[in-house]
Order: structure tokens, then sequence, then C-alpha cells
């Protein structure tokens, strides 16, 4: 076949890139994703030579004897492409990078060449491309998935202080995928690291940026009193976002001496933005039973690229809230002292009881014969 020489050549690069192993009997060294990647997509395009990939796979290849592992392949080149197809090949440059970061072996080539330097700032400049936007997070969400990638990036590079600015803007679309990153930062990320390199501060930033994310500008609020009840698929986006909020909250009022100032912002902020959802759901009806495997749960972290912008669709609304009710009440526990939220939180929170019973809501249980028995005390 008239591809036959092409192969052999991508299969020989492929060849030399292996070292050999220093005993027999060990398996070969493991290349990066993106040497893989790269030798994948020549192949496939040597077969399918339609597709636009192909002549600058094959010229990439064939301007160099052998393939340097240590390097992510393409990037200058794709990602500031000055070609007809230029956006087309920013894309598919994207999402290498993305598909790319697997491992910590794939976090040092991109170290190395400050990869996510350069993606951030083109972040910057594309407020109004939504299409890279929602690429670059999807390689922000894959790096928050390895700890050292994770830790690297919020010393390093003040990954913090930079999300920090993005989520100043209103953030739309992008809420979910951010609550998102955050709670993998929360989880993934050394925090005796953080804690001794920066004190207090990772965490303060990281409150700050929760309460921006949960602000309440939200859709519900910016239409007009009227029209909000009925709008139930706004009102289900709406309290999807709100409850991956209130699980970063949670996580957060789970870091040991957090200062209460910083936690008591995310709850008023998160308290205000249960109170703007609550017109539209319809508090007579009985929650729906628990399914066994419901597709429509939160997803739990660490949170990779598939799936980062999809919003999970609310199946149980009157659920929803009381799940949310509960997490924001423990939240509300955890500082030191009464707040209007943990007030506000506990009537919810015995209604919520009072609605699914003793056995689908300990916590509510709990909360109902202490409050009983301050009332007999108080009188």
């Amino acid at each position: 076949m008239h591809e036959t020489p092409q192969v052999i050549y991508v299969f020989r690069l492929l060849k030399n890139a292996l070292d050999p192993p220093a005993n027999a009997n060990d398996p070969p060294r493991r290349l990066p994703t993106f040497t893989t990647l790269i030798l994948l997509h020549a192949l496939r395009g040597i077969f399918y030579p339609s597709n636009f990939i192909y002549p600058r796979t094959a010229r990439f290849l064939l301007q160099r004897p052998e393939l340097d592992v240590s390097d992510v392949p393409m990037l200058f080149g794709m990602l500031y492409s000055s070609s007809d197809d230029w956006k087309k090949e920013r894309g598919w440059m994207l999402r290498m990078l993305g598909d790319g970061m697997a491992s910590t072996d794939d976090w040092k080539v991109l170290k190395r060449r400050h990869t996510w330097d350069l993606v951030a700032s083109l972040f910057q400049s594309s407020k109004n491309d939504p299409a890279v936007r929602a690429g670059i997070l999807e390689i922000l969400a894959n790096l928050t998935c390895n700890p050292q990638a994770c830790t690297s990036l919020v010393l390093k590079s003040s990954l913090l202080s930079w999300i920090e600015m993005q989520v100043g803007d209103n953030p739309g679309k992008e809420a979910m995928a951010w609550l998102r990153i955050l709670e993998n930062v929360l989880v993934v990320a050394d925090t005796f690291k953080l804690r001794r390199a920066t004190g207090d501060q990772w965490c303060l930033t990281l409150c700050r940026c929760v309460s921006s994310l949960l602000r309440s500008k939200g859709t519900v609020r910016s239409l007009p009193s009227v029209f909000r009840p009925p709008v139930t698929c706004l009102v289900d986006k709406e309290m999807a976002i709100l409850h991956q909020g209130a699980a970063v909250a949670l996580r957060l009022s789970l870091i040991p001496d957090l200062p209460d100032h910083s936690l008591r912002v995310v709850l008023s902020r998160a308290t205000e933005y249960l109170q703007l959802l609550e017109p539209g759901i319809e508090l007579h009806r009985s929650p729906r039973p628990a399914e066994p495997k419901n597709p429509h749960v939160r997803a739990l972290p660490p949170h990779r690229a598939q799936g980062l912008h999809d919003v999970p669709e609310t199946v149980d609304p009157l659920g929803t809230w009381g799940e949310i009710v509960e997490v924001l009440w423990r939240v509300a526990m955890s500082l030191d002292d009464g707040t209007h939220a943990w007030a506000m939180l506990t009537t919810r929170l015995v209604v919520w009881r009072a609605l699914v019973g003793e056995e689908a809501c300990q916590v509510g249980e709990w909360a109902r014969k202490e409050v009983v028995l301050a009332l007999r005390v108080a009188t």
C-alpha cells in the first residue's frame, strides 16, 4: 500500500524514542502522553489524509530525525498559528494539551515549556471566544487532578489569585466549571505545603473565589419577580450550581483554623442564593424516593475535563433543596458563634426533616430535638 513508508517512518520514530530497559525482563519506560498522542494523530492522518491535521503532523515529524519526548510537540506552531485555519489549529492544540495531562511525567513536560502560563494569558485575551475558554478550563481541570501539578500551580503560578481575577467578572456559564476546579484544589493539593508557604492566604483567596461565584446576581434575579416561579429550567440550573457551591463550602469548613470571617461571607452568599431560588420550589410536594442509580447526582471530585461543563439535571428540586440546606447548616455549625444564616438554615432544616422523616434526615432530627430542648429551657 502507498502508506507503508510513512507508517514505517512513524514506528521507527517510536522505536528510537523508547530507551531500552536496564534489565531485559523489565517493561519499556512509559512515554509521555504528548509523544504518544502526536504519533497516534500522525498515524490516523496517514490513513485519512483529508483530515486537516495530516499535513501538520507529517511536516512536524519529517523535520526532525528523532522525537524529543521531553517537549510538547507543535505547541507554538499550533497555538499561535497565522494560517487560515488558525482557529481550528488552536482548538486542536488545546484539546491535545487537555488529553495529554494524565500523569506527573506529563506535568513535567508542560512545566518545562511554561505551558500553563501561555494558555492562561490566552484565556484572558479570549473573553469573546467561549470554545477557547472552555478548552483551557478543561486543561486546568486535568492539571488540578494531579497533586504535584496542582500544588505547584498554587505556589509558583499564583493559580488562586489568577482564578480570583477571572471570576471577578460575571462567570456566566463557566460557574460550574470554576466551582469544580476549586473543589479539585481543596481535595488534591498538598494543604500542608500550602499552609507552610502561605499561611491562611490560600484559604482566604479560595473563599473569595467561591463568594464571587455564589454572589446573588444570578439568572433568576435578573428576571422580573412575576416571572421567577415559572422559570423552572433556570431554577434547575442555578440549583445545581448552588449544590456544587455548597459542597465546596463544606470542604472549606473542614479546614482546621480557617478564619471565621471568610467562611461567614461564603455562607452568607450561599444563603442569599438559596432564598433567591426558593420561590421556584414547591415545598408542599413530597420529595421523590431516592434512586439507587441516579445518573443526575452531583459528580464527586476530582473533576477531570470530561463533563466539566455539564450541569446535572435537577430531577427532584425539593430533594436538592433539602440536601443544600443540610450541607449549609453543617457549614454554619462549624462557626464559633451563631449567625443569621444559622437561624435561617435551622428553620429550613426542621422543615426538611418534617417532609422526609427521621430516617432520611438524621441531622434534621437532631436539630429538631435541640430546638425543642432550647425552647423548653427558654420557657
